[in-house]
């Protein structure tokens, strides 16, 4: 079995975790953050937009940038198999004392990519929401950063709204086999 595979599994297996946990709420942070953990995340994501958006609003312009960024990393590199071009984000939403929306995101990005990831991410973003702004954090030490990421996310009581974005196909998001928003 392959790291790819393996890390697949680690992932359907949070998630059968998660829609068991869901009556409880927290058994459903405990089991988000385990989700979290496995598409082994290498970075933090605030996506801001500074003006009313509803979370409808708000998912549909985070997948356009999703579409944009997978597309400018990966139309170069025909030789980057299909597991390798994943960008996988997952995150909660959360609003300001403007009641602006915001959503604090894990996201797992191909390391041979991340410079162009990085010079790019925040661009794309400017470019859908003009009024918003995207900050990016490495995750260094998976451990503590991790923990300290997932548990900043999920402060918030609200689990109804999570944002998932993935090119695994044949994972339970994908299929629909969840609690929340399958965003692809």
């Amino acid at each position: 079995m392959n790291l790819h595979q393996t890390q697949l599994d680690r992932f359907a297996m949070s998630q059968s975790t998660f829609t068991r946990a869901k009556d409880n709420i927290s058994d459903l942070r405990r089991a988000f953050i385990e989700m979290a953990k496995g598409i082994n995340p290498t970075h933090f994501l605030t996506f801001n937009f500074y003006n009313y958006y509803s979370m409808e609003q708000a998912q549909k312009r985070m997948d356009e940038w999703n579409r944009q960024v997978h597309r400018r990393l990966f139309k170069t590199h025909p030789s980057v198999t299909p597991d390798e071009k994943a960008l996988v984000m997952v995150g909660y939403p959360e609003y300001t004392k403007r009641d602006h929306l915001h959503y604090h995101c894990v996201a797992r990005v191909n390391p041979s990519r991340e410079d162009w990831f990085l010079r790019i991410a925040p661009e794309r973003w400017n470019k859908i929401v003009r009024t918003g702004d995207l900050h990016i954090e490495p995750i260094r030490n998976t451990e503590v950063d991790l923990e300290a990421a997932t548990v900043y996310m999920t402060k918030s009581s609200s689990f109804t709204e999570w944002y998932i974005s993935s090119d695994y196909r044949g994972t339970a998001f994908a299929a629909g086999e969840h609690a929340g928003n399958t965003r692809h």
